[in-house]
């Protein structure tokens, strides 16, 4: 969607061929960002979806909240000599992805993709 100019509509069908995905599960996987206002959904035969901001305004991050079910927290603590050494590589490696995905805007996606 980050190819087309805001609000231009991109049917469900033809994102499930590009993407070669079930149009029925990308559809509810689009609802909670329609219901967060990321994107907007027209109903129809000629209906779609459009991003409803710049894609320069989207961060990953963003869309990672949206999708993805909050995960309780789990005990990584071992019993063992390396536990802490691990336990502090895993933060470390969290961080900077959390990081990475806030920076990252769908557009610097959609770049990387076309090169």
């Amino acid at each position: 969607m980050a190819q087309f100019p805001k609000g231009q509509l991109c049917s469900v069908q033809y994102l499930s061929k590009k993407l070669n995905l079930p149009s029925a599960s990308l559809s509810k996987s689009f609802q909670p960002l329609v219901k967060q206002g990321v994107l907007t959904s027209t109903p129809g035969r000629f209906g779609g979806f459009s991003l409803s901001r710049q894609p320069e305004d989207i961060t990953l991050h963003e869309l990672k909240l949206l999708l993805e079910p909050s995960q309780k927290e789990t005990d990584t603590h071992r019993f063992d000599y390396n536990a802490d050494a691990e336990f502090t590589m895993w933060n470390q490696l969290q961080s900077d992805i959390e990081g990475f995905l806030k920076k990252t805007t769908i557009a610097d996606l959609h770049q990387s993709l076309i090169k």
